[in-house]
């Protein structure tokens, strides 16, 4: 009889000792990611606080300080040029050495690897993997792009961390040239989205559920603001968010307007003065020479270049002609909205386009760039996209 009596005081400190771990885990969780949304509510009142191009090296100085232990800078930071980021991670990250798995993994994120009963442990805790990070970068004393982004997996127990859902939104001199309906209604904010997509629920992609949002100076201070108006509630939620208009709800409602009232618009045939601004690279090149000849009843152009320099950002090119030459016909222009049967030798084009020349090939191909011809006019509407962008290097 004492044997079983002491029996059950051992199964009911054994009970207890065991609710009283999974209650100091879950506290413990549940206090960590209180504390990362604090945190990351933190970082994005500094973030939306920062002026592109008036906010000075003293009020970077003042981040960077306040965001040390969380933040790094590439390379090096001074007044004259730096590039801050910051990285702010779930208690996922903080936890100790016994949530390695050492074998047979089957998930990994941010350097950790995890097996998937760990991640399910975890989410009934009431913890949620996650990610928050911002940055900014200097030229000349002054602050002139700010970020801020989350990001979660969406599916955590039945997907692991291959499923995520992306919220992100970036202020700088320019926007990404991908977007061409956009600049229809709007040249100083861009939004992308994907999602909700029905493949997405049946693992058949990576990353599906994402919105980003770009803007430049020149926007509306309110546009901004809805830009940059994340749901951080999601860090915490026993709810867990899965869809674009959960992270970032105000921008959310701006992408489906625009999505309504978008017309389709063919690449390039945007303004001259928008087009410099967000090109990352620009070639003034020569037209060296043009031969012609007859296909299949249209006259077949092939137009020799040789770059004469570079307008923005140092835009590589090999001595002499370039190796690739531009081939159209009669009735198909370059983006841009050049004719190749303009093109004569001695001709000049701008060339405006996003990814570096291959240095092995000088490659301008002409569905990867935009093309102008360097009148007076062009010439001077270029100047004045190429001083928009206060980032960019250029002569």
């Amino acid at each position: 009889m004492a044997t079983h009596a002491r029996l059950g005081r051992l199964i009911r400190l054994a009970a207890i000792a065991i609710a009283a771990i999974v209650l100091c885990a879950a506290a413990y969780v549940q206090i960590q990611q209180h504390l990362l949304r604090w945190r990351a509510e933190r970082l994005l009142n500094d973030i939306r606080e920062i002026q592109m191009g008036k906010s000075t090296w003293v009020d970077a100085q003042r981040m960077m300080h306040r965001w040390g232990k969380w933040g790094m800078w590439e390379v090096s930071c001074s007044a004259r040029s730096c590039q801050y980021h910051i990285v702010l991670s779930d208690s996922s990250h903080a936890l100790p050495a016994y949530f390695w798995t050492g074998t047979h993994i089957v998930t990994q994120a941010g350097g950790r690897e995890y097996r998937n009963w760990q991640l399910r442990l975890y989410s009934i805790l009431g913890g949620r993997v996650a990610q928050v990070y911002a940055g900014f970068k200097i030229k000349n004393g002054f602050i002139w792009t700010r970020s801020f982004g989350f990001l979660t997996p969406r599916n955590l127990n039945e997907e692991g961390l291959g499923d995520l859902l992306i919220g992100s939104t970036e202020g700088s001199t320019r926007l990404p040239l991908v977007n061409w309906e956009s600049y229809s209604q709007h040249p100083e904010y861009s939004i992308r989205a994907a999602g909700p997509c029905a493949g997405c629920r049946d693992g058949a992609c990576t990353i599906c559920e994402m919105i980003s949002a770009n803007f430049t100076p020149l926007v509306d201070p309110g546009i901004v603001n809805q830009l940059l108006d994340f749901n951080l509630a999601c860090v915490t939620s026993w709810h867990q968010c899965s869809e674009p208009k959960e992270i970032m709800p105000a921008t959310w409602k701006i992408y489906l307007q625009d999505q309504r009232g978008q017309v389709d618009r063919i690449s390039c045939e945007i303004p001259v003065e928008v087009l410099s601004r967000d090109s990352r690279f620009a070639l003034l090149t020569e037209v060296v020479s043009v031969k012609t000849s007859w296909d299949s009843g249209f006259t077949r152009y092939v137009v020799r270049l040789r770059g004469l320099e570079s307008l923005k950002n140092g835009a590589s090119f090999g001595p002499g002609l370039l190796k690739e030459p531009l081939i159209g016909w009669s009735d198909i222009g370059l983006p841009g909205g050049i004719r190749m049967s303009q093109l004569k030798s001695g001709s000049r084009i701008i060339f405006l386009y996003e990814q570096p020349l291959s240095e092995q090939w000088d490659v301008l191909p002409g569905s990867s760039g935009c093309y102008v011809l360097d009148t007076e006019q062009n010439r001077a509407a270029f100047q004045r996209g190429i001083a928009l962008d206060a980032l960019s290097d250029a002569h």
